[in-house]
């Protein structure tokens, strides 16, 4: 009896090391089985902030006499101008110094001038069209140390009955109104060309001239002209139904712009040719911009980088809600605000971001007043100019120079 309970229980625990041996082989060989996983790979990235600061070169005397609101860059000197044209008499145009932040000049001013396209300069003239009561009334040149009038043309008068868009290059003004696009020498104000068809509802943002083309973005699509008769080289229709329009910009032969707010295209700039289209959820609020073949843009709360040849998504940056429409790149780095804090109705603060598209990390942010406004990038020089307020005065503070 004894021998047959010795050899059950002997029996019994063999079975149990069956059993175990048989589990571990079951689940051993399990984890070697290779199994597929037909997901595509993340291309969003999360916007990591850090507390890196730039390099702040300058910081300018707070200017407490002119209601600023915007300003630009030329040959090392920036303009700083009133967009305020409720007061009597308009504030001068302050010229500072690029490299220091120092005031140099100013420059008596009896206009207003636009901050959706400000001026243009080009040697020792500023080119601007006058916006007083809030229409673009006079388009000026004038003497970047006097204010000296050496060019003017009246609005509401034939051919000129209103001022939109505008361009300087090539010693001429290309200028439109509501309906056709002019080419005026800049010296003498003499006409040299017109448009011999209407642009219907006019240019949404301004030219572009390349190659003796001049690309004009409208209601109707993207029209190409000869820059020196005026002549059509192509059109690509399409009716835009959106109302976010940015200029667009040219890179190796092809012309990227968007349209109807969520839609960037790519055309041929010889041809007129569709290379590629990219659609988005979000409207476009800022570019496009381009470097090293990526085009990037940005929604309200995203930033895209595209390959600019195929029109690819090469990944996606989630930065937040309500990011303003500011966006410019420079050797490599990605400039744009961001909102931050509580935003009830409209967003209120503002930083300035830096971000390395190579590292795909943030290199610093800067918002020393908890707003920033303006961006203009010195591309020569690597530097970024921004204006920041003065606690509870929106439009007077300091610029400043960062890199």
């Amino acid at each position: 009896m004894r021998e047959k309970g010795v050899t059950s229980l002997l029996i019994l625990i063999g079975i149990i090391l069956v059993m175990v041996f048989a589990g571990i082989g079951y689940y051993t060989n399990k984890s070697l089985h290779f199994l597929p996983n037909l997901n595509k790979p993340d291309k969003s990235l999360h916007f990591l902030p850090n507390l890196n600061k730039p390099e702040i070169l300058w910081q300018s005397k707070k200017i407490d006499d002119l209601e600023l609101y915007a300003f630009s860059y030329a040959n090392g000197l920036i303009y700083v101008y009133n967009t305020n044209p409720a007061s009597e008499e308009a504030s001068p145009i302050v010229v500072i110094d690029s490299k220091t932040g120092e005031e140099k000049w100013r420059i008596p001013m009896r206009n207003y001038i636009s901050s959706d396209n400000p001026f243009i300069v080009q040697g020792d003239t500023i080119f601007f069209a006058d916006t007083k009561f809030y229409s673009k009334q006079v388009f000026l040149a004038i003497d970047n140390k006097t204010g000296e009038e050496r060019l003017r043309i009246d609005a509401g008068s034939s051919p000129y009955p209103s001022i939109g868009e505008f361009l300087v290059a090539e010693n001429s003004v290309f200028l439109s109104n509501s309906s056709y696009l002019y080419s005026i020498n800049a010296q003498t104000g003499q006409e040299q060309w017109r448009t011999t068809q209407p642009l219907t509802k006019g240019l949404v943002a301004p030219p572009i001239l390349s190659n003796n083309s001049l690309f004009l973005l409208t209601t109707e699509g993207l029209y190409a002209l000869d820059s020196k008769t005026g002549q059509e080289k192509w059109k690509y229709k399409i009716i835009q139904s959106g109302f976010l329009f940015t200029p667009p910009v040219i890179a190796k032969n092809t012309v990227y712009f968007k349209i109807n707010n969520k839609d960037l295209f790519a055309v041929d700039a010889t041809t007129g040719q569709e290379n590629w289209r990219f659609s988005l959820l979000q409207d476009i609020v800022a570019g496009p911009v381009v470097e090293n073949d990526t085009v990037y843009v940005k929604t309200e709360s995203k930033i895209y980088a595209v390959d600019g040849e195929t029109g690819k998504e090469i990944w996606v940056l989630d930065i937040g809600d309500r990011a303003p429409w500011d966006l410019a790149i420079n050797n490599g780095v990605l400039y744009f605000k961001k909102s931050y804090g509580f935003c009830f109705d409209v967003c209120t603060k503002f930083s300035l971001h830096a971000y390395d598209v190579k590292t795909r990390k943030e290199k610093w942010s800067f918002d020393p007043s908890g707003m920033v406004r303006g961006l203009v990038v010195n591309k020569d020089e690597g530097v970024v100019y921004v204006f920041s307020p003065v606690p509870g005065f929106d439009l007077y503070g300091h610029l400043y120079g960062l890199r």
